[in-house]
C-alpha cells in the first residue's frame, strides 16, 4: 500500500491498464495480468484473489471470455462466477465447478469450458464461528461487518443448515449481447425450502466497485448437489461460518474486453444492485 492509501500498481503497462484502478483506495493490491501470465500463474499463489475479466464489462455484455476451467482451476478451489455466453451462475467447493442454468438444474463443468467471469482463490480460512439462527440476510450481513476488514478482500464458506433460501439464475445469451440489465429482467428465481448445503463467496471493499461486485456476493450449493444458484435471501437456522482475508487481487482481461478503473459513481452502485439482486 502507498502513503496514502491508493492501490499500489505493478505490471500496469497501457493507458487502459492505468485506468484498471485510478483512483481506488484501499489495502488491496491489484495487478492485471496478460493471458500468458495468468495461465502460467498457480497453486504457488496463496493469499491472492485470480479474476477473469470485471464486473463492469459483464454489466456491458462482454458475455465471452478466454480462460478455461482447466485453466482455472491452477488459480484456486474455491470460487464463483458465470460460464461462456452467461449461461447459468457457476461456483467452485472443494475444487469441484458447478453450472446452475436458469432452470435451475445443476451440471458439472468440464474442462475445456470457458468462463467469461469467475473469482477464485485457494481457501485457507484463518478463522471459524458458529452460527445459532435463525439468522436472516440482514442478520448475517451484520455478522460479516463485524468481522471484516473493510478494506480487504474477504472470502466466506458458509455450511448451513437453512429454513429457506431464495435462488436465481440467468438464461444462455446470443450475440448481439444484451447488456446485464437487460438480461436480469428475464431471470429465473427460485426458493429452497429445508435444505442443507454450502454457500460460498466474497465481500469486496467498495473501492474496487465496477472491478467487482462491492459488497458481499454468494452463491449456494445443496449438500446433494441439486439445488444452487445466485442467493438473493435466506433464512439460516445454523451453521459455520469460515473466513479468509485476502489482500491482493490479479485480473486477467480477455481479448478486445475493455475494463475500466474502478468506479464508485452512484450510477454504477445501483446498476450493480440491480443486476445482483436486492440484497448483494
Amino acid at each position: 500500500m502507498t502513503a496514502h492509501g491508493e492501490i499500489a500498481l505493478h505490471g500496469l503497462l497501457s493507458v487502459d491498464d492505468h485506468e484498471l484502478v485510478a483512483a481506488a483506495s484501499s489495502a488491496v493490491t491489484v495487478r492485471r495480468v496478460n493471458k500468458d501470465d495468468f495461465s502460467a500463474e498457480g497453486s504457488d499463489l496463496r493469499g491472492v484473489v485470480e479474476q477473469s475479466s470485471s464486473i463492469d464489462a459483464l454489466l456491458r455484455g462482454a458475455y465471452e471470455g478466454d480462460v478455461s476451467f482447466a485453466e482455472l482451476s491452477r488459480h484456486g478451489d474455491f470460487g464463483l462466477g458465470t460460464v461462456q455466453h452467461l449461461d447459468g451462475e457457476m461456483l467452485c467447493v472443494d475444487g469441484e465447478f458447478l453450472q446452475i442454468r436458469s432452470d435451475g438444474s445443476v451440471h458439472g463443468i468440464a474442462p475445456e469450458m470457458l468462463t467469461p467471469f469467475a473469482v477464485m482463490c485457494h481457501f485457507e480460512p484463518k478463522a471459524s464461528y458458529t452460527l445459532d439462527g435463525p439468522l436472516t440476510w440482514e442478520d448475517l450481513q451484520q455478522q460479516f461487518e463485524t468481522i471484516s476488514d473493510r478494506r480487504l478482500v474477504q472470502a466466506f464458506r458458509i455450511d448451513a443448515v437453512l429454513e429457506w433460501v431464495c435462488l436465481r439464475s440467468v438464461p444462455r445469451q446470443y450475440p448481439p449481447y444484451p447488456p446485464l440489465s437487460a438480461v436480469t429482467k428475464n431471470q429465473t428465481n427460485w426458493k429452497a425450502e429445508q435444505v442443507v448445503g454450502s454457500i460460498i463467496g466474497f465481500r469486496f471493499p467498495t473501492t474496487l466497485q465496477g472491478l467487482e461486485v462491492p459488497g458481499i456476493h454468494l452463491h449456494f450449493i445443496s449438500e446433494d448437489r441439486t439445488v444452487g444458484g445466485h442467493v438473493t435471501d435466506l433464512l439460516l437456522r445454523s451453521g459455520e461460518l469460515q473466513v479468509q482475508q485476502l489482500s491482493e487481487l490479479h485480473v486477467e482481461v480477455p481479448e478486445g474486453v475493455h475494463v475500466a478503473a474502478a468506479d464508485d459513481s452512484d450510477e454504477t452502485a445501483e446498476a450493480i444492485r440491480r443486476v445482483e439482486g436486492h440484497h448483494n
